[in-house]
């Protein structure tokens, strides 16, 4: 049976609502996440091409890797992306210069949108997170579908400051 379009736009806002909520979690850390996110006003590219850091493998299904290239191909408004918090966007060089004067007490993220395996068990984008100074990182992120959530499964930096 194909689920309608109106059906579909129910259930995707929520999955990528988890998946960024899970990658958002996973780069605070131990630090306590505020109330609002900064994030970039536009989406990043993923390129399938761009190398890696040494030491770090590519991840995710080549299925996943090309779909993500295709949909981040263009770049979009955030406020295309279902994200779980409220939200301040900034424009890309905005951003970066916030994040360099906050050095280090501020996270500034850009997403890609998400993309899922058939069966909708596994999700994969590319993010960056500025912090100011030297500090930031860019990676591609797999994540799997646990029975409390999104959990991401592997990593892969593409850069790091």
């Amino acid at each position: 049976m194909i689920a309608s379009a109106a059906s579909c736009s129910r259930v995707l806002p929520r999955d990528d609502a988890g998946v960024y909520g899970a990658v958002v979690a996973a780069a605070y850390q131990d630090r306590v996440r505020p109330d609002t996110i900064v994030v970039q006003d536009s989406t990043p590219r993923f390129d399938t091409t761009a190398m890696v850091l040494p030491g770090e493998q590519r991840i995710g299904p080549a299925n996943l890797r090309t779909k993500l290239m295709a949909a981040s191909e263009h770049k979009a408004s955030t406020r295309s992306l279902a994200l779980p918090f409220p939200v301040e966007r900034m424009a890309e060089r905005d951003a970066k210069d916030r994040a360099q004067s906050a050095l280090g007490g501020l996270y500034i993220f850009a997403f890609t949108p998400v993309v899922y395996s058939p069966d909708r068990r596994q999700a994969f984008l590319y993010y960056e997170v500025w912090c100011g100074g030297l500090c930031g990182w860019g990676a591609e992120a797999l994540l799997r579908r646990a029975s409390d959530g999104w959990v991401i499964e592997k990593q892969a930096d593409h850069w790091e400051s």
